[in-house]
């Protein structure tokens, strides 16, 4: 087969180029104390959260959506003849749309525009009897809440340069007068430009984000099902993001929707420490946030790693907020930066409960046992593999914290002391033990806000 200029744009996309292209770690943060507590906080998210390493999951996500997008670009326009053909005759046979699904705040948006970042564009290539012409080999489009394909189509036709294409010329972008855009009165004649655009720019995947605003009743679930639908007749292969609980309303649909839609489906996961690979990925990922921080945080990235990942089950943006919480904390205690105790206080704290009910229904969900939280449950089936090896880390913890719990309990007062000067944090360890039957109860104390934060504190092992 011959080579196409389109063909050879994925020929150098090695795994270490791809790592290459995508990394991107910004400056480390300077001189945050400077700032006011509530300000340095966000300054210190807002850039943590630019953070993108490479990982060997988002390493095979990237791999199945670029041999979706070869495919595409080696079949359709294979050479000047069959380019043409589509050009001027864009008989399009949708194909199936590409999910990328995984829990809020795994990094789908993250990895998506991480893709864009591949492909360094010539801008130009000779499409054949030197004719010049763009070539884009990605669309990328953030979905907005109330958005139809209507607002896609014309966003995606005013991103390219449009011009008039006429039977037996192809307009270029060397022209010095270029032609007005054709206006876009329907739905029907923008496919219809845009499928000949998509066609002339060589686009070889569309990719849209954020489409779990379009989800929040059963009419907006129904628009959302004719959004993709429709956006599949543009051409190149569609790939979407999606949370769970957006797969699950569209599992709902009809068989013919959700072979379009959902036969295809690409999973995000976090990471599990038990996996080497997975571990590693990790450890880099808390190492990269030390260095950006610029002191702001302090831990162990190996020996802290486990904890970190109990306290958000490994899902970036809980432990960015994590973090953000923390380091308030020490800020209010006169101290610049974040430990480990910071940390612990902030998984008990009030601001991030949300956030812990999250963690511990995916536990509870990993363990196997029944939930309601479709926004939780992965909705396809888990390769076996990765269903025992996370069954077996969630086992092989929660027997941990019994095991603890029941040594503590078995402990006298004073072993109980001892145990926690030692590292024990487990429930119940740090108590004096049951009084004395002759000793006289103390009253308890009024129920105020403070104890109830002091409670919840205990209550996940972890005292002030």
């Amino acid at each position: 087969m011959a080579m196409t200029p389109w063909a050879t744009r994925f020929m150098e996309l090695s795994d270490e180029v791809i790592e290459a292209r995508t990394r991107f770690t910004p400056s480390p943060l300077r001189n945050l104390g400077a700032y006011p507590t509530y300000e340095a906080e966000n300054l210190l998210w807002s850039t943590l959260n630019e953070i993108f390493l490479l990982t060997p999951r988002n390493l095979r996500a990237i791999r199945r959506i670029l041999a979706e997008a070869s495919v595409f670009s080696n079949r359709v326009y294979s050479d000047e003849k069959a380019f043409k053909r589509r050009l001027y005759n864009p008989i399009v046979e949708p194909l199936p749309a590409i999910c990328l699904t995984g829990p809020a705040g795994v990094g789908k948006s993250a990895l998506l525009r991480a893709i864009s970042h591949l492909f360094v564009e010539a801008g130009q290539i000779d499409a054949g009897g030197g004719h010049m012409l763009p070539i884009r080999t990605l669309y990328y489009y953030k979905v907005n809440r109330g958005c139809r394909d209507a607002q896609i189509l014309k966003a995606f036709i005013d991103s390219c340069e449009v011009f008039t294409l006429e039977e037996g010329g192809i307009v270029g972008v060397d022209q010095v007068a270029l032609p007005q855009p054709k206006k876009v009165s329907s739905v029907t004649s923008a496919l219809s430009l845009a499928q000949r655009l998509a066609t002339r720019d060589g686009i070889a995947a569309v990719i849209l984000d954020e489409l779990q605003f379009l989800t929040q009743s059963t009419a907006a679930n129904t628009a959302a099902t004719a959004t993709l639908m429709g956006m599949t007749f543009l051409g190149p292969p569609l790939v979407f993001a999606s949370n769970y609980d957006m797969v699950h309303r569209l599992k709902q649909r009809g068989q013919q929707d959700r072979d379009r839609l959902l036969s295809r489906h690409i999973p995000l996961l976090p990471e599990m420490l038990a996996a080497p690979e997975d571990f590693r990925a990790w450890k880099a990922y808390l190492e990269e946030c030390l260095v950006v921080s610029g002191g702001a945080l302090a831990f162990d990235p190996r020996n802290d790693a486990e904890p970190l990942h109990c306290y958000t089950f490994g899902l970036r943006r809980k432990l960015l907020d994590l973090f953000r919480i923390a380091y308030r904390h020490a800020r209010q205690q006169s101290r610049y930066t974040a430990t480990m105790h910071d940390i612990e206080w902030a998984y008990c704290s009030g601001e991030y409960c949300e956030h812990r009910v999250d963690v511990e229904e995916l536990i509870s969900i990993q363990l196997g046992r029944p939930s309601k939280r479709k926004d939780l449950i992965f909705p396809f089936e888990m390769d076996v593999e990765e269903t025992q090896i996370r069954l077996e880390e969630q086992k092989g913890r929660y027997v941990e914290r019994i095991t603890d719990q029941a040594t503590a309990a078995a402990l006298t007062p004073a072993e109980k002391r001892s145990y926690v000067a030692a590292g024990g944090t487990v429930k119940g360890a740090k108590g004096s033990g049951r009084k004395p039957s002759g000793e006289k109860r103390k009253k308890s104390p009024p129920l105020t806000l403070e104890a109830l934060q002091e409670g919840g504190r205990k209550y996940y092992g972890h005292e002030d």
